[in-house]
């Protein structure tokens, strides 16, 4: 009888365990509406870990590179929160800082990064891969048969 007691116990003492260790991992959690912290979503870290294995960056070019990217996040979010300007003022604008962020990124790069780098910013057009300007922009999915041209 002792010997079923002691598994019996210390399967007791672990769902006591994680009873009171659960809400306290909830706690941690960011409430909800909070947006992720930069480079989770849209961030500068996204576009630096993008940029670190396509264009095979060394530690100085990470951090020179790093903070270039985190100046424009700064300067942009500020913009995208502006009530008082259009949308169309405000792609102006943010269009402006990310040409200069481009300038920037690229007097850190050599000339074979830079050619990539140059690739990159054209392949992907405005939106990113699939968006507006971007490789699919307009056409239709992969494997649906081409549109009937009207006549």
């Amino acid at each position: 009888m002792k010997s079923t007691l002691k598994p019996l116990g210390a399967g007791l003492l672990f769902l006591a365990i994680a009873a009171y260790a659960a809400p306290l991992h909830a706690q941690d959690a960011p409430p909800a509406g909070t947006p992720p912290p930069p480079g989770e979503h849209g961030g500068p870290g996204r576009m630096l870990e993008r940029l670190t294995k396509d264009l095979n960056l060394t530690a100085d070019q990470v951090a020179k590179i790093k903070d270039i990217l985190k100046s424009e996040f700064e300067s942009i979010k500020p913009l995208k929160d502006n009530t008082t300007l259009s949308d169309e003022e405000k792609k102006e604008q943010i269009h402006a800082i990310r040409e200069e962020t481009h300038k920037k990124i690229a007097a850190v790069l050599t000339p074979d990064q830079l050619a990539k780098f140059n690739a990159m910013k054209h392949h992907d057009g405005p939106g990113g891969p699939g968006g507006p300007g971007g490789p699919g922009a307009g056409a239709p999915p992969a494997g649906s048969p081409p549109a009937a041209s009207a006549q």
